[in-house]
């Protein structure tokens, strides 16, 4: 299937519905390694494609290193503003890294686009608690 796919993408490149197949088909399989080359190779051909930046921050996120899913989720943002995809890649990655305010600040911006989206809403209730709880923790001391 990921060979028909690579030839369908040279035969009509623009085709959208085939744009990033063999990356999603790779990275399901897993094949990670493929999959991270894949999206890389696309990134260089079709660097508006925001499912390239995506792919990119959950190959990362499986490999647990997430500094460099938030670079690509980052990218990703710079390309897409408003994709929930990135900004729940960059809320993760946020969150894993502990930068609480920087997770906040995504699902505050999160909110603002779509305002009707209760798990943003509750995430970001909890991430307020943390950020309250680690507030009164380091003024009360060990």
């Amino acid at each position: 299937a990921i060979a028909c796919m690579r030839r369908a993408i040279s035969l009509a490149p623009e085709y959208d519905p085939i744009k990033s197949g063999p990356g999603s088909l790779l990275f399901e399989a897993p094949r990670f390694d493929e999959a991270h080359d894949f999206y890389l190779e696309r990134l260089q051909t079709h660097p508006e494609d925001i499912r390239v930046y995506i792919g990119l921050a959950y190959i990362a996120q499986v490999a647990d290193d997430w500094e460099e899913s938030l670079e690509w989720s980052l990218r990703g943002l710079r390309v897409d503003p408003s994709s929930r995809d990135v900004m729940a890649g960059l809320y993760r990655a946020y969150m894993k890294l502990g930068r609480h305010p920087d997770a906040e600040n995504v699902l505050v911006q999160w909110l603002k686009l779509y305002p009707q989206d209760g798990s943003a809403r509750k995430a970001l209730e909890e991430v307020r608690s943390l950020m309250a709880e680690a507030g009164s923790s380091a003024a009360t001391g060990p």
